[in-house]
């Protein structure tokens, strides 16, 4: 069954907000001053850098001061749009980027400190559609889902095609690589099992609904979410169900937090959810009136979640172990919206706010207090 006619039977209010959030993927409006388009723009810290992938260029920006350490490409290109979050590999220092509306993967050469301005490796445009979800890297490959239904393995040594598996319908989920196994999720409702080598297909589980959310690999097995409001434990092994989670009350899409023993879950109704990995009881649940899309992270001793609110463009903080709101954060003007993921370096937590002109901001991770932003907020 396809994607949409899986919401065609949902209720009128899902309907109208999976709407809402499905328009974001293509509506670029080409604002410019205050607004700007609509988009999830992708993050990564790594090494006292952190990589924007914003739409119409990517930025490299030193976590502390927030100066921008260089940009590519040097001009603002919309015909190639960023927000598919960069992917660094260490071992080659490429920094990996994918074009949404040039359907292109660029591979970055860094420069030994990783703040020059890097050159062009490679590129791969052999796709067929845009790309939204983020790529990983295993081994000698990099693999990434692609609007036109398919994973693409690349060779990191030069781009080139390794294999490729085809799906029914989009992929906008992260791959998950687990020794020699590939699992991706795609929106025609499937989790696939993919070998590494060669990307023959191991096993498939078919569920209620589409699948965005990123599986994850949680006490020796595979956790994810999907449209159909229903969390999935499954064996890596062989694809069979061993949990099912019914009780959600709203679509799946942020990928999973995972700690030791508990794995959160939170919902595009503002549901939060906190499970046992071991045995599968719900801990705690707790409601908040926002839409959680993007994938939040822990403070640094992992004690609090810091969820991104998308239509509220606030950052929740809960308390890990009952679920209680905790006060963090300031009250700004015009947050904007925050429909992309958050990350961390344990001293800082980013966001990258869209509809309004901040494009990038710092905040503390003890309080929330705002750190740094780009571009840099005028005196009034």
């Amino acid at each position: 069954m396809k994607f949409w006619q899986n919401i065609s039977t949902r209720s009128r209010s899902q309907l109208a907000l999976g709407c809402l959030l499905l328009m974001l993927l293509v509506t670029f409006t080409g604002c410019s001053g205050a607004a700007r388009a609509e988009s999830w723009p992708g993050l990564l810290v790594q090494a006292d850098i952190l990589y924007v992938a914003n739409i119409d260029q990517v930025q490299a920006f030193d976590v502390q001061s927030g100066e921008t350490l260089w940009t590519f490409p040097a001009e603002p290109d919309a015909k190639s749009g960023f927000y598919s979050t960069p992917v660094l590999d260490e071992k080659r220092e490429l920094l990996l980027v994918a074009g949404l509306n040039d359907q292109t993967v660029h591979a970055l050469r860094l420069g030994d400190s990783h703040d020059q301005t890097p050159g062009l490796a490679w590129e791969f445009s052999g796709a067929g559609g845009q790309y939204v979800g983020e790529g990983v890297i295993a081994g000698d490959l990099f693999l990434i889902g692609n609007g036109d239904g398919k994973l693409y393995a690349l060779n990191l040594a030069d781009g080139s095609l390794a294999w490729t598996f085809a799906t029914q319908d989009r992929i906008w989920a992260t791959p998950l690589v687990v020794d020699e196994l590939v699992y991706v999720a795609s929106l025609d409702h499937h989790c696939y099992a993919l070998s590494l080598e060669s990307g023959a297909e191991q096993w498939r589980l078919g569920t209620t609904g589409a699948i965005a959310v990123s599986p994850v690999l949680a006490g020796g097995h595979i956790w994810l979410g999907n449209f159909g409001d229903q969390i999935y434990q499954v064996d890596p092994q062989s694809g069979a169900v061993v949990w099912t989670f019914e009780g959600g009350a709203s679509w799946f899409w942020a990928t999973p937090l995972v700690s030791e023993s508990t794995i959160y879950f939170a919902d595009v109704g503002g549901e939060v959810f906190a499970f046992d990995i071991a045995s599968q009881e719900l801990l705690w649940r707790t409601s908040i009136d926002a839409i959680f899309r993007g994938r939040g992270v822990f403070n640094v001793d992992g004690t609090q979640l810091l969820l991104p609110a998308h239509e509220r463009g606030l950052i929740y903080a809960l308390d890990a172990e009952t679920g209680d709101r905790l006060p963090w954060g300031e009250v700004l003007e015009n947050p904007g919206r925050l429909p992309g993921n958050l990350v961390t370096d344990g001293e800082r937590v980013y966001a990258a706010p869209i509809m309004i002109s901040t494009r990038v901001q710092a905040f503390a991770v003890s309080n929330g207090r705002e750190l740094w932003q780009y571009p840099v907020a005028e005196e009034k």
